[in-house]
């Protein structure tokens, strides 16, 4: 699938974004599979994903989990992950290179709200 030109030319019409700091990026109708992780770090967890009728990779801050099952509603932990998500679409939005993996918008998780950011899915793992 090719990026767009710019992460937010095609994600502006439909379904708004309520974080305004990824406003720029939102994606609408990603669908999240979290039953499949492709990959499970300390700090996030990669799970597949659908946009446009494409395969997604979907990565979904670890605190997800807690915010989504009502264990944690700490808004500081919210700004913590909003600004993390912000500054990393920011930062893979500005990159062009075939080698790095292509970031095609934010999304909203549906359980926790937070910010989550939709990349190009892979075929293989980089570690296989």
């Amino acid at each position: 699938m090719q990026q767009d030109s710019s992460a937010g030319d095609a994600m502006s019409t439909g379904p708004t974004c309520s974080i305004p700091e990824v406003a720029r990026w939102f994606t609408a109708g990603v669908h999240l599979q979290e039953q499949d992780v492709l990959d499970r770090r300390a700090t996030f967890t990669l799970v597949a994903g659908r946009w446009r009728a494409e395969a997604v990779a979907v990565k979904v801050a670890a605190e997800n989990a807690d915010l989504s099952s009502g264990r944690l509603d700490d808004a500081a932990t919210r700004t913590r992950v909003v600004k993390a998500v912000a500054s990393e679409a920011a930062f893979l939005s500005s990159l062009r290179h075939d080698n790095i993996v292509h970031l095609y918008g934010v999304t909203q998780h549906p359980g926790s709200g937070l910010p989550c950011l939709v990349l190009e899915r892979l075929q293989e793992s980089v570690e296989q």
